[in-house]
C-alpha cells in the first residue's frame, strides 16, 4: 500500500484504543472474527451513520436509524420500508420536524418548512439508482456553542442569535438567499459599516417585500448606519426563502450585517 501510514505496532495501539481487536493469524474462525471487527469498526461511528441514506437495492433506498437533534430537541428515528424512488430522475430525501422520512424530484424541490437535507440520489430510466449524494453535513454541521439546556432555552422563548453578512461594492444587490434558506429565520436587527466615503443606501427584502427601511448612509469611511424600522409583516424567511441586501446601484461600499433568529 502506498498511503502515509504509521508504524505496525502504532497502527494495533491505535486499534486497541478504540476498541478493535486484530484479526488472528492462521485461525479456522477468521469468518467470525471478521465479522467481529467490522462490528467493532462499525460500533465505533455509529453516530456518524445516523440518518444516513443507502440502498438496499439497486432500485430503493433507505435511511438509517439513529438519534438526531431538530432544533434542539432530541429525536430517536427507526427505519422504515425501503422506498422505490421516480426513474429517469434526481430524488432530493429529507427529515421532516415530525421524525419522517420525505423526499421528491428535484423538479419539486426542498420543501418550504423546516426540515434537514439528507441527500439527493439520481436513478436512471431502468429505475436503477447510480449516484447518492450525501448532504447531512449542510445541517448537522451547524451548532450552537454554550452549556445551557437548548430545548429548555426554546421553550421559555429564547433564541439563539446569528449574523449574516453582505458585501456591497458600487450600490450592488446581494442575494444572501435566493430561494435557498437553510431554515426559517427572522430578521431582528440590520446594520452597516462603510468602507469608503461615497455615501449611499441599502435596504433589506425578501426578495419582493422590503423587510428595512432605506437606510442612508453617511459620506464618511467607517460610519455606522442601522435600519430604524423592521416590517414584522416580512421579516420572517421560510425555509428555503430569500434575503437580499439591495444597493443603491451606484456609489455604497460597505459591510451591511443581519442579526437573526432562528425560529
Amino acid at each position: 500500500m502506498d498511503g502515509g501510514y504509521p508504524a505496525e505496532a502504532d497502527i494495533l495501539t491505535f486499534l486497541s484504543g478504540l476498541g478493535i481487536e486484530e484479526i488472528t493469524e492462521n485461525n479456522p474462525n477468521f469468518i467470525l472474527e471478521s465479522r467481529q471487527q467490522i462490528w467493532a469498526m462499525l460500533n465505533a461511528a455509529r453516530w456518524a451513520m445516523a440518518l444516513g441514506v443507502y440502498c438496499p437495492s439497486t432500485t430503493t433506498f433507505n435511511v438509517r436509524s439513529g438519534d438526531y437533534r431538530f432544533n434542539g430537541q432530541l429525536k430517536s428515528f427507526a427505519a422504515g420500508s425501503a422506498i422505490d424512488p421516480t426513474d429517469n430522475d434526481t430524488t432530493y430525501i429529507w427529515m421532516d420536524s415530525d421524525n419522517t422520512i420525505d423526499s421528491a424530484i428535484d423538479g419539486t424541490g426542498w420543501p418550504a418548512t423546516d426540515h434537514i437535507k439528507l441527500a439527493e440520489i439520481d436513478v436512471a430510466s431502468d429505475g436503477v439508482i447510480t449516484d447518492v449524494r450525501d448532504l447531512r453535513g449542510q445541517g448537522f454541521m451547524q451548532h450552537m456553542a454554550g452549556s445551557y439546556n437548548l430545548a429548555a432555552f426554546s421553550a421559555a422563548g429564547g433564541a439563539v442569535p446569528f449574523i449574516l453578512k453582505a458585501s456591497i461594492a458600487d450600490g450592488a444587490t446581494v442575494a444572501i438567499h435566493n430561494a435557498d434558506a437553510p431554515f426559517k429565520y427572522q430578521v431582528i436587527d440590520a446594520w452597516s459599516i462603510a468602507t469608503s466615503a461615497d455615501g449611499g443606501t441599502w435596504k433589506i427584502t425578501d426578495g419582493t417585500n422590503d423587510i428595512t427601511d432605506t437606510v442612508t448612509v453617511a459620506a464618511s469611511d467607517n460610519d455606522i448606519d442601522r435600519a430604524s424600522q423592521i416590517d414584522n409583516a416580512y421579516h420572517e424567511i421560510a425555509a428555503s426563502g430569500s434575503l437580499s441586501v439591495v444597493g443603491d446601484g451606484s456609489t455604497l461600499d460597505g459591510e451591511v450585517y443581519i442579526k437573526c433568529i432562528r425560529v
